[in-house]
C-alpha cells in the first residue's frame, strides 16, 4: 500500500522554503560581541536584576558568577580577550565556570563551599536570526542554614527583539523550571 504524497499550495511551498531559509540562516549568521552582549544584558536583566531575591538575599548582595566561556562558546565567539572586551556588558560580573558547583547538591549533603553565597549563571542560544533572538538562562544558587547548604537552579527561556541594528529589547519570557 503506498501513502499518499502530501500537495501543497505554491503559496504553502513558497512559505515552507522561506521557513527554512530563515532558520538556516539564524544558525549560520554570526553575532558580532557587542550584539552577544547586548543580548547577555537583557536577557540576565529580565531573569536575574539586582533586586531580585534568591532565598533571602538579592542578586546584589550575591553577586554573579557569569561563565564566559560556556556562553560565549555556545555563540560560536572565540573565549579571548578581545571578544569580552567587545561585549560592552553593563552588568558587574566576576568570572565563573561550572568548577564552582563542585561540593553542591540539591540534597544539603555537602558545603557548597565554591560557590558559596554566589549566583552562578551562564546562557546558551535557542536562536539568534537579525531582529529576534530566544535565549536560555541558567541561574544557579546555594542556599545555606548552619549545618546544611542546598543547590537550587531555574532555567527560562528569554525572547528578545531588536528592530534593524538597534539594540536587543526584552520581549518576554517563556518555559521556566526551577529545581
Amino acid at each position: 500500500m503506498t501513502r499518499p504524497m502530501l500537495r501543497l499550495s505554491p503559496l504553502a511551498h513558497c512559505l515552507c522554503l522561506a521557513l527554512l531559509a530563515s532558520s538556516v540562516q539564524a544558525q549560520t549568521r554570526s553575532h558580532s560581541p557587542r550584539e552577544i552582549g547586548e543580548i547577555i544584558d537583557a536577557a540576565l536583566q529580565a531573569v536575574v536584576p539586582p533586586e531580585k531575591l534568591l532565598t533571602r538575599r538579592t542578586v546584589a548582595d550575591r553577586g554573579i558568577q557569569f561563565d564566559f566561556h560556556r556562553t560565549l562558546t555556545a555563540f560560536g565567539l572565540a573565549d579571548d580577550s578581545d571578544v569580552r572586551a567587545n561585549l560592552g556588558l553593563t552588568r558587574a560580573m566576576t568570572e565563573g565556570s561550572a568548577a564552582l558547583l563542585e561540593g553542591c547538591d540539591q540534597l544539603g549533603m555537602e558545603a557548597c563551599e565554591r560557590l558559596g553565597q554566589s549566583v552562578y549563571v551562564y546562557l546558551t542560544p535557542i536562536s539568534v536570526s537579525d531582529s529576534a533572538a530566544a535565549v536560555s538562562v541558567h541561574v544557579l544558587w546555594a542556599t545555606h542554614f548552619p549545618k546544611r547548604s542546598f543547590l537550587s537552579g531555574s532555567f527560562t527561556e528569554v525572547f528578545l527583539t531588536r528592530s534593524g541594528a538597534g539594540p536587543w529589547k526584552f520581549l518576554r519570557t517563556g518555559r521556566y523550571l526551577i529545581s
